[in-house]
């Protein structure tokens, strides 16, 4: 029933591409945009982190700009680098582009949503740039992109097949180019629907990797790691506010935690209102938290119950990285010629 709605979404948004497309704006540097076609979490963050860590490793000057959603830079422009992150909260600048400058202190992050003016910024202020990754603004046709990274997730995978609202696609699968770089997060190894999604999305690109979340620690509010075995004395609760708390329970489970409740909040969540939680842990002095590492920024501002809050960090690993590396450093030369 919703299939000629989601027609009229794919000729909408075409319409919109094609208008950006002709008024658009080129960077005289590199352009790496990382997103999803899916709507939901895709892992665009964590894979926005883990390849702007390894280019800063390997000499190149790095700057990301993000949308930061919700914060309160989203409709202007801010640029945060090194220490200057502390004088903002996730709150402000939006938990994901908080987590960002968190993550990779040693560049500047760009927040707000015009991408273009986010570019030109950051080109003034860093002249010196290499490249800038704009994370998840694959859909935005306002600035070329030199190389597109298409994220998705296994636990998701392409639902229907069909386009908003019949389904859980922003576009079609058709608009995947042949020279996109994909990476299918396979947070939870499920071989079988990592391997329906390579059947899928390789009719569109052979470029096709995959990402696992390797357990990094559980890490508290001073960057402390603390073993797993801390916890067989505490009482375990969950807390998150994520596109796919599922996800969450899956990952926390197979790494071993167990737990009594899981608060589970709108994603993007304030966590201005969490009585019900603090209450209980007030109530009961062994009660622990365990949270995603975009929420913790949020929920340890609570200083009653920060002592007693740790984030469960994962690590992004790729399978065949230098083949990754090797092809997206091969379009970074390109621009550069």
């Amino acid at each position: 029933m919703l299939y000629p709605l989601s027609l009229l979404w794919q000729g909408i948004h075409r319409l919109k591409q094609a208008r950006d497309e002709r008024d658009q704006y080129i960077a005289p540097v590199a352009v790496i945009s990382i997103g999803n076609i899916v709507s939901g979490g895709g892992g665009k963050t964590p894979l926005t982190i883990s390849i702007a860590r390894r280019l800063v490793l390997e000499g190149y000057q790095v700057a990301v700009s993000h949308r930061g959603y919700r914060g309160e830079f989203e409709n202007s422009l801010k640029v945060v680098h090194g220490s200057e992150i502390d004088k903002y909260s996730a709150a402000v600048l939006g938990d994901e582009a908080f987590m960002i400058a968190k993550a990779v202190p040693e560049i500047p992050v760009a927040v707000g949503k015009d991408r273009k003016l986010a570019i030109k910024t950051l080109l003034r202020l860093y002249p010196k740039l290499d490249l800038v990754i704009l994370d998840d603004s694959l859909q935005n046709r306002r600035v070329r992109h030199d190389l597109d990274i298409i994220t998705f997730s296994s636990e998701t995978g392409i639902g229907n097949g069909f386009v908003l609202p019949a389904g859980y696609l922003r576009e079609p699968l058709s608009s995947i180019r042949k020279d996109s770089l994909v990476v299918i997060n396979d947070k939870n190894s499920d071989k079988e629907a990592v391997s329906e999604l390579i059947r899928i999305i390789g009719k569109h690109t052979d470029k096709l990797f995959v990402g696992f979340a390797g357990f990094a620690g559980l890490i508290d509010h001073q960057g402390n790691v603390h073993e797993m075995d801390e916890l067989h004395s505490k009482s375990v609760f969950l807390v998150s506010g994520i596109a796919s708390p599922e996800s969450f329970e899956r990952t926390a489970r197979g790494n071993g935690i167990s737990w009594k409740r899981h608060f589970s909040y709108p994603d993007h969540y304030s966590y201005k209102v969490i009585d019900d939680l603090l209450a209980l842990m007030k109530g009961d002095p062994a009660a622990w938290a365990i949270c995603t590492e975009k929420d913790f920024a949020k929920l340890a501002r609570h200083e009653e119950i920060r002592e007693r809050i740790l984030y469960l960090k994962l690590e992004l690993n790729l399978d065949r990285e230098e083949e990754f590396y090797r092809l997206l450093k091969e379009r970074l030369a390109q621009k550069t010629h």
